[in-house]
């Protein structure tokens, strides 16, 4: 599109056609000698902020700026060039792994959940961009994850409830993990990492694993370490002073009591903790 036909949205499209451009050049580069210039994180953080403007501007209609059918098509085009690039990335492994590369990983996943926030899995993927492939790079995105997941945890939530065909997406699913060990492992690693974390995060990982239980009823001996994980989690937010995630206990205990599904109950210890948090949340 000429700049003349994307109004006032002229420089947003223009940055973010730069910064895909950019952003697909450096993954390039890091599966061929796994080096990246300084320029790749910033590149990722223009996708997921223009993103996440547009969705902004969309859900406002009352914004003084707003952007017309030219430019939505064109930012459009960009992220589904990002979301290629990423997905591409993720599902290569990386000739020659460094720091750089491990760390370019972590950046691509978090810009993978952003971009799937807006595009579905099963149903809303571009031309080009498979359900297989991107379940592939997600399940890579757990495992090359750092402290902040917010992305990745909100788009968890959006491909399990999006689940229709049952059958046909757990199988999906499963093939990549994302119903086993991987999302598993990204859960506890969650509840145990100690970085500082926002309500809506411990409320999308909670929603997570309710998602999961119903997908896959798993038996107590599964949901075990989980239900350890996040217990720890409740009871280090109990013993505390002044608990720093009082909003979060409740769907934490929520999802706490929810794991351990009909046939088993929690021990009196973990009982009395749970209705501690319970009181916190009522204080």
């Amino acid at each position: 599109s000429g700049s003349g036909s994307l109004g006032n949205a002229t420089l947003l499209c223009t940055i973010l056609r730069m910064a895909t451009g950019e952003w697909r050049i450096q993954l390039g580069r890091l599966v061929v000698d796994g080096t990246a210039d300084d320029t790749i994180e910033p590149c990722g953080r223009v996708i997921v902020a223009a993103l996440f403007h547009v969705v902004h501007l969309a859900e406002n209609k009352r914004e003084k700026f707003q952007i017309n059918g030219s430019a939505l098509l064109h930012l459009r085009n960009s992220l589904q060039d990002a979301l290629h690039s990423t997905v591409q990335f993720l599902c290569q492994p990386i000739t020659q792994p460094t720091d750089s590369s491990k760390s370019s990983q972590a950046i691509a996943g978090r810009v993978l959940g952003g971009l799937l926030t807006e595009f579905g899995v099963w149903d809303g993927l571009p031309n080009g961009v498979s359900t297989d492939e991107t379940l592939k790079a997600l399940s890579a995105a757990l495992q090359y994850t750092d402290k902040n997941q917010g992305a990745l945890l909100q788009s968890l939530v959006m491909v399990f409830a999006s689940v229709e065909d049952k059958d046909y997406c757990v199988k999906y699913l499963d093939k990549y993990y994302l119903l086993g060990k991987t999302l598993i492992q990204f859960l506890i690693r969650f509840w145990k990492d100690d970085a500082t974390k926002d309500t809506a995060e411990y409320t999308a990982a909670c929603q997570i694993a309710e998602l999961w239980f119903s997908l896959t009823s798993p038996p107590p001996s599964v949901t075990a370490p989980l239900r350890k994980a996040i217990f720890q989690w409740i009871r280090k937010e109990v013993a505390s002073n002044s608990p720093k995630n009082t909003l979060a206990l409740a769907p934490a205990v929520d999802c706490f009591l929810m794991l351990f599904g009909q046939d088993v109950i929690p021990s009196q210890r973990e009982a009395q903790v749970m209705q501690r948090a319970l009181d916190l949340c009522d204080e």
